[in-house]
């Protein structure tokens, strides 16, 4: 399987292993330590370790800490009615989330039966791959991935 190094999920799997100093190859990779790095211990890193937004770094702690604490300040300040306008502020939120998640799922599914049926070709899309690798999980036998700098 060849993947494009100009795709956001090649750039997230080397930024990781350039912040965490493994030698692994540039050119190839399996495909499913490389999807657990892409979708999860980079994003950990980023937010445990690294957590910067432009210069500034900003820790989990304070995330967690924030979201817990503002309903608590708003009902200090504004009664609770302040507090439960963030709570449906967090709701929408949620409920948003949920409804992308729900597209993103739909749209998933509708890319891997068309790819069944042949009418779709595989691209490096992080669709494409993350169908790969639902089948590579599957079978039990994850493909190996080679990096190109073709457009």
């Amino acid at each position: 399987m060849n993947i494009r190094t100009s795709t956001w999920h090649t750039k997230v799997y080397r930024w990781f292993q350039r912040d965490c100093g493994y030698g692994d190859s540039l050119y190839t990779a399996n495909l499913c330590p490389y999807m657990r790095t892409v979708l999860l211990w980079a994003p950990l890193r980023w937010l445990l370790l690294s957590g910067r937004i432009g210069p500034v770094r900003i820790p989990l702690v304070l995330y967690l800490s924030l979201l817990i604490a503002l309903p608590a300040i708003f009902a200090a300040i504004f009664g609770w009615d302040g507090a439960l306008s963030i709570l449906s502020v967090y709701l929408v939120i949620s409920i948003a989330l949920a409804l992308a998640g729900s597209v993103v799922a739909a749209s998933y599914a509708v890319k891997l039966s068309l790819q069944k049926i042949g009418h779709v070709q595989a691209l490096d899309t992080f669709a494409n791959v993350s169908a790969e690798y639902v089948r590579g999980v599957h079978s039990k036998i994850c493909p190996m991935i080679w990096f190109t700098n073709e457009k």
